[in-house]
């Protein structure tokens, strides 16, 4: 037979355990003693940093020394565990539009679980779908919100002039440049201010 209680402990207290056989039975018993504590959830605002393509980033929880015994940890974009991310710190060393979301971290040892929310790394300025049409070139612009860009267009790669000043968001911001088709070759860029 297996029993499991689980109750709070005070620091300094003595606590004994008493088992008794049914109808007098005699023998051995064995106790399996773990004494801990569960984590806790993390309470701090979630990091927010401003990155660009490339950059490289690391996230790092400091250490839970309330937590007995030291937890596990596992990594979470969005609610899909990262594989192998299973440490304090989570790099990514050339940061990319897959890499935007909300991160969670879970920490869990045998006395319980918590998962919280420790970064959100923003969305990059991005052209979804670009291409010509009868009406000029389109495309779709988005980033994180409240994202200031320029769209640009060049014949040379040298002379760039603005086709539109945006303020973006995480959903699709269309855009459309009539002129084109006035130029033999025309090349676009996303620029932040």
């Amino acid at each position: 037979m297996r029993v499991a209680a689980q109750f709070p402990v005070a620091r300094a207290t003595l606590y004994y355990a008493d088992a008794d056989g049914l109808d007098g039975t005699e023998g051995v018993i064995r106790l399996n003693w773990q004494l801990g504590s569960p984590p806790t959830t993390r309470t701090n605002p979630p990091y927010e940093p401003s990155l660009r393509q490339g950059d490289p980033i690391s996230i790092q929880v400091p250490e839970n020394r309330e937590t007995i015994p030291p937890p596990r940890y596992q990594w979470l974009l969005e609610f899909t565990p990262l594989a192998g991310e299973t440490n304090r710190t989570l790099g990514i060393g050339n940061y990319a539009q897959m890499n935007a979301g909300t991160y969670r971290l879970v920490e869990d040892n045998f006395a319980g679980a918590v998962t919280s929310v420790v970064a959100r790394l923003p969305f990059l300025l991005e052209l979804v779908r670009p291409r010509f049409s009868v009406g000029g070139f389109q495309t779709a612009v988005r980033g994180r919100s409240g994202q200031h860009a320029f769209l640009q267009s060049s014949p040379d790669f040298m002379h760039w002039s603005t086709v539109s000043n945006l303020l973006v968001g995480p959903t699709n911001v269309w855009i459309e440049d009539r002129r084109a088709f006035s130029f033999p070759v025309q090349f676009y860029r996303l620029q932040e201010p």
